[in-house]
C-alpha cells in the first residue's frame, strides 16, 4: 500500500505520501546508512525511526547508535536480537547457493565486530585495544576483495576507530573503491586527512 500522508514526514520526503511503505522503507534504510557513513548519529536515529522493529538491519543500526551513545547493554542486546533474526536467514541460504548466503555471512561479521567494538570501547588496556584492532586487520586481510563488503566492515569500526588510527587500510580502501569506478566513495574515505 501507499504511505500514509505523513509516513515520511518525519525523514523530511517531499511528496511521501506519494511512495509506497517498501519505498519508505528503502529510503530510511538508504538514509540510515548513509547518516552512519557520514557520522551523523542524529540523522541516523531518524531514519531508524522509520525501519521495521523485528529487522536484522533495524538492529544493526539501533547497536551502533547505542554504541554511539555508550549505551553497551542496550547494543549487546540488540546485537543478540539481530542474530536472533539472522541465523534462520542464514541456514536457509547456505543451503541454497553460498553466494547468496555471502551478503548475510557479512551481516554476521559485522554484528562480530560491533560487539568487539562494545569491547574495545569499555577497556582502557591498550594492550587489549591493540591485539583487537591486529584481530581487525587479519580478519580483513581474510575478506573478499569487494568494495560493499570492505565498506559494511570499516563503518562498524568507524565507531570506535579514529580515521588517524588505521590510514594504511583506508588508503588501501580507498584504492579499492577506485578500482571499482567509485571515484566519488576512493576520494570520501581520503577527506579526513585532506582536511587541514
Amino acid at each position: 500500500g501507499r504511505a500514509s500522508a505523513g509516513g515520511g514526514a518525519g525523514l523530511g520526503l517531499a511528496g511521501a505520501h506519494l511512495l509506497s511503505e517498501k519505498e519508505v522503507l528503502d529510503i530510511a534504510r538508504f538514509g540510515a546508512s548513509a547518516a552512519w557513513e557520514m557520522c551523523d548519529w542524529e540523522g541516523m536515529g531518524k531514519y531508524v525511526q522509520r525501519m521495521p522493529v523485528g529487522t536484522v538491519d533495524t538492529c544493526i543500526f539501533k547497536t551502533v547508535l547505542a554504541i554511539n551513545d555508550d549505551d553497551y547493554p542496550s547494543a549487546l542486546a540488540f546485537i543478540e536480537r539481530a542474530r536472533r533474526y539472522v541465523f534462520p536467514e542464514l541456514k536457509s541460504l547456505v543451503a541454497e547457493s553460498y553466494n547468496r548466503a555471502y551478503g548475510t555471512m557479512v551481516k554476521v561479521q559485522v554484528l562480530a565486530e560491533l560487539e568487539e567494538v562494545v569491547y574495545y570501547k569499555r577497556t582502557a588496556r591498550t594492550d587489549v585495544r591493540g591485539h583487537i584492532r591486529a584481530m581487525w586487520q587479519r580478519r580483513l586481510r581474510g575478506t573478499q576483495k569487494d568494495i560493499m563488503v570492505w565498506r559494511h566492515i570499516l563503518a562498524a569500526r568507524k565507531v570506535a576507530l579514529a580515521p588517524a588510527s588505521h590510514i594504511a587500510t583506508l588508503v588501501e580502501f580507498s584504492a579499492l573503491a577506485r578500482k571499482s569506478q567509485r571515484l566519488a566513495l576512493s576520494l570520501h574515505v581520503l577527506a579526513p586527512f585532506l582536511d587541514d
